[in-house]
């Protein structure tokens, strides 16, 4: 069987709208964290979680991190 480029884009489309779909959960979870000012163990493990979930870090995936650590660091954020 020979994959056609017709297949080959729309499976890149599938993973990319999937791709898109986790890094939209991903940043909800960062949201709530902001809004509570407070992260918890958990969180911190399911946010981590999600962002190596495919084994790859995204640029984007990357933002939403050091976003969660600016806010850390600069105190608006506490860790339980």
């Amino acid at each position: 069987m020979k994959i056609s480029g017709k297949d080959v884009r729309e499976s890149s489309q599938n993973a990319n709208s999937q791709d898109a779909a986790e890094l939209e959960k991903l940043k909800a979870r960062v949201d709530r964290a902001i809004v509570d000012a407070r992260l918890s163990r958990e969180e911190r493990d399911d946010i981590m979680r999600r962002i190596y979930a495919d084994g790859r870090v995204s640029v984007e995936e990357c933002e939403v991190l050091r976003l969660l650590q600016n806010k850390i660091w600069e105190g608006e954020i506490q860790i339980d």
